[in-house]
């Protein structure tokens, strides 16, 4: 007798009956009163949403005064924050650091808190207040101006380089000398000029418009003011402006590859100069040969030669060279030369009436080769 077959239920059944299983105890529990159970949202200690807290945070805004800036080593120095908001005036307290090194947390009183910046060694620093935000307000950060500590010498300037500018300003020269971290102003003739970049031995700064003359060039700091030292201002129709001799190149060369060199803004020659005089000086050549000097401006050059030298024989010239408007020249030998010495001896302005160009040959008399010798 064959072996009965297992009963097997049928899938639409059986997935009809569990969803009537379903069905009953959800009618249970809502007959109960029960509610089925949710994920809860984390919560604060309170019982607030940290994210809906966050949200609500107002913003803060902090500003932070030094009682001086500059300021000499050893004096009283304080760096106050103040801290503002939209809504209410924020609570808590401030951390004050300087390079880094903690200077103290102090709490706010009436959104204001202040430390004494005690010990500080000439030099220049970052003062930085961090509020760290309560309930309401929102945490920040901010530094104060770059603070500079100076010592309590008087400013010491030797030299301004350059020492010959134009009467319309704008150019910048470098005053150089010592205890110059804790500059004030610089003034020529009286007049500011404006600050670009300083450091204990050097300034950078961007000369003011003044009228044609010699001016006094004085740095003050907060130790008192530096002996003056003259600037000379020239007119843009000044003509032909001679100056004492002042070298701007004395280099050994042995390769023929030009060189190329800044002459406006430096010593003697004032920005926006449009010719300088030199004297050209070829020391020790050791083969037969020229040099020419000539603008530093894109295209060929003429082949003409400013000195012409012989082997062991220094010479020197006399030469005008026209200046592009990047104030650069260059020059070039054929033939061997040991050194090359440039001395400004003076320049022209644009609007002196005095028109330099480039070299251009008019006459050549040396015997072309003919055909036989070619």
């Amino acid at each position: 007798m064959p072996s009965p077959r297992p009963h097997r239920r049928d899938p639409l059944r059986r997935s009809l009956g569990r969803s009537l299983a379903v069905l009953a105890a959800a009618a249970v529990l809502l007959g109960s009163g029960v509610q089925p159970a949710t994920a809860a949202m984390p919560t604060a200690v309170d019982g607030t949403d940290p994210a809906v807290a966050a949200a609500a945070l107002e913003a803060t805004t902090a500003t932070v005064a030094l009682s001086a800036n500059p300021v000499l080593v050893g004096a009283p120095l304080t760096a106050t924050a103040t801290l503002t908001s939209a809504t209410g005036v924020p609570t808590g307290t401030v951390t004050f650091s300087v390079n880094g090194t903690d200077y103290g947390t102090v709490g706010l009183v009436d959104g204001v808190a202040s430390v004494a910046l005690d010990g500080l060694v000439p030099g220049s620093y970052w003062v930085r207040a961090q509020y760290a935000g309560d309930a309401t307000h929102a945490a920040t950060v901010k530094l104060a101006p770059f603070l500079r500590v100076g010592v309590t010498d008087l400013p010491l300037v030797t030299e301004v380089t350059p020492a010959v500018v134009g009467e319309e300003g704008g150019a910048r020269v470098a005053l150089l000398g010592a205890y110059l971290t804790a500059v004030t102003g610089v003034t020529f003739g009286g007049v500011p000029g404006t600050l670009v970049d300083r450091d204990d031995s050097r300034l950078l700064v961007e000369v003011p418009p003044h009228a044609p003359g010699t001016v006094q060039a004085v740095v003050t700091t907060v130790a008192g003011t530096s002996s003056p030292l003259p600037v000379e201002y020239v007119g843009s129709s000044a003509g032909m402006v001679s100056r004492v001799p002042v070298r701007i190149e004395d280099e050994s060369h042995t390769g023929p590859q030009p060189h190329c060199l800044q002459v406006t803004g430096t010593k003697g020659v004032p920005a926006g100069a449009s010719g300088v005089m030199l004297n050209v000086t070829v020391v020790a050549p050791y083969q037969v040969g020229y040099l020419t000097v000539y603008p530093d401006v894109p295209g060929p050059r003429q082949p003409t030669s400013t000195v012409n030298f012989e082997v062991g024989r220094e010479v020197a010239n006399a030469a005008f060279v026209a200046l592009p408007p990047n104030g650069r020249l260059c020059y070039a030998r054929v033939g061997g030369i040991a050194r090359v010495i440039l001395d400004v001896t003076g320049f022209t302005m644009p609007g002196s009436g005095t028109e330099l160009q480039d070299p251009v040959r008019l006459v050549d008399t040396r015997p072309r080769p003919t055909a036989s010798a070619r």
